[in-house]
């Protein structure tokens, strides 16, 4: 090896010793298999998206003052103060590409209100996880009372619903009368917790589909 060669290979070595010690003493490690799925970002893996509009922050503090509610702050890690409002005829997002040996979490960030909402505003809400290939799905329900106003809402994707690498997540409100769920965005992700901060790219032409005008 050349005296050249040498200096670069000790320069590149201290490049890296450098990356990650500072990784080690910030507290933050590179995302894993993570994917953000916002109304005002770039899919990034997130494909067929339906949403009934869609909502920045002022928007839904003035809906939520109307009804003497009080609006929770877009929480991290993704906070750019607009939501997805849920339609009356059910929402969807499909997700392409997971590995079907990993373990996956969905990491939702609902809108959310401080105040007696009760079941005025927000019936109960049925999320589904459908594997494409198969057609094996996990259902759950959720209620407004369930939602924490300090963290997301962490549900784990099963193998089996992962099993065929797309994935359709439905959002459906089980009422007859369409309530004010609206989400912020939502994160699926290898790992057991999510960074401090997610940037994620504005959409440019790609956004996620809008299928109505939003909450009246």
């Amino acid at each position: 090896m050349t005296k050249k060669n040498k200096s670069i290979t000790i320069a590149a070595s201290l490049f890296f010793i450098v990356f990650f010690l500072r990784l080690l003493f910030s507290g933050e490690t590179p995302a894993q298999g993570l994917i953000t799925i916002n109304p005002g970002c770039e899919p990034e893996g997130a494909f067929e998206a339906t949403w009934r509009g869609v909502m920045d922050a002022k928007e839904i503090y003035e809906w939520g003052r109307a009804r003497g509610l009080f609006l929770v702050d877009d929480r991290a890690p993704v906070v750019d103060k607009k939501a997805a409002v849920l339609d009356e005829r059910g929402s969807s997002v499909t997700v392409r590409g997971l590995d079907p040996s990993k373990k996956y979490r969905l990491w939702i960030d609902f809108v959310s209100f401080v105040g007696n909402a009760g079941d005025t505003y927000f019936s109960p809400l049925a999320v589904s996880l459908k594997n494409l290939r198969t057609g094996k799905t996990l259902l759950k329900t959720i209620r407004i009372s369930d939602i924490d106003n300090f963290s997301l809402y962490v549900m784990k994707l099963p193998l089996e619903i992962v099993s065929g690498g797309d994935v359709a997540i439905e959002f459906r409100e089980d009422a007859a009368r369409y309530g004010g769920w609206g989400i912020w965005d939502m994160i699926i992700s290898e790992a057991a917790e999510l960074p401090a901060s997610i940037q994620c790219p504005p959409a440019q032409g790609k956004q996620m589909k809008v299928i109505e005008k939003p909450l009246e």
